[in-house]
């Protein structure tokens, strides 16, 4: 039999951890490495059907069965190849003052490597047709939360992620850029009758640039919106009723 999809993936992460006392304040920080790395191939039918012989109709009111014919590399018309690293570093230090006050700052730098060929007639065509692309960037993530009272919290976060190279294709058959996204969040969370009683707000905007979309003039392929943004509220209570009955509502 031929295989339609073989992939094979490698991926490992290294972190490490570790807690200090500085001129009064407390900190917790964090450095780490992660690497992924996979590579596909893929075959198949595209824009036509599979050939009958491998669709046989069944007819419900006298069915027969048997073997289905398993279609063979000859019987394909779309083949493609897909090799992707991606290697991370990341550091993040919390900061603690006052016990009411925990500050933490941050960031990871990227680098990702996608290489991507199609074709018609043949696995091998396609890794001729291969083209790469390299993304790297470095995306810094910020956090305060304030706790003037034990039953509440305040906070914000801002982070930035890049999202590598996107899968889809343009027309001329290369990559598109890499997609990339920010966030802002803030909100509040208490606690009442010990605890038994949890409430979260949260406001939030999620904001992405390069987003993969058919391209209306080619349908196989994908253009590039300039941006899209998510903005909105979150409300979230949880409540124990009796030691045996919970409560959440959203």
């Amino acid at each position: 039999t031929t295989p339609i999809d073989v992939t094979d993936t490698v991926a490992t992460t290294i972190d490490l951890t570790g807690k200090f006392n500085l001129l009064g304040t407390q900190h917790r920080v964090l450095a780490g490495f992660d690497y992924f790395w996979e590579t596909r191939d893929a075959q198949g039918f595209a824009k036509t059907p599979a050939p009958a012989s491998h669709r046989p109709v069944v007819d419900v009111f006298n069915p027969v069965y048997g073997p289905v014919p398993l279609p063979t590399a000859s019987d394909f018309n779309s083949f493609s190849t897909l090799t992707q690293s991606w290697y991370g570093t990341y550091f993040q230090d919390q900061i603690t003052f006052f016990d009411k006050l925990h500050i933490m700052g941050g960031g990871r730098y990227d680098w990702a490597t996608r290489s991507a060929g199609s074709a018609s007639t043949s696995i091998e065509a396609a890794r001729s047709r291969e083209t790469e692309v390299q993304n790297e960037a470095f995306s810094p993530r910020v956090g305060v939360v304030y706790q003037p009272w034990p039953w509440l919290s305040l906070y914000g976060n801002y982070v930035e992620s890049l999202g590598g190279a996107n899968t889809a294709l343009a027309s001329n058959g290369k990559p598109l850029d890499a997609e990339t996204a920010q966030q802002h969040e803030v909100g509040f969370k208490t606690e009442w009758l010990d605890k038994r009683l949890l409430t979260t707000a949260a406001f939030y905007e999620l904001t992405k640039q390069n987003i993969a979309t058919q391209d209306p003039a080619n349908t196989r392929f994908s253009v590039q919106t300039g941006e899209a943004r998510s903005r909105g509220m979150e409300v979230d209570v949880s409540g124990q009723v009796t030691d045996g009955l919970n409560l959440i509502a959203s």
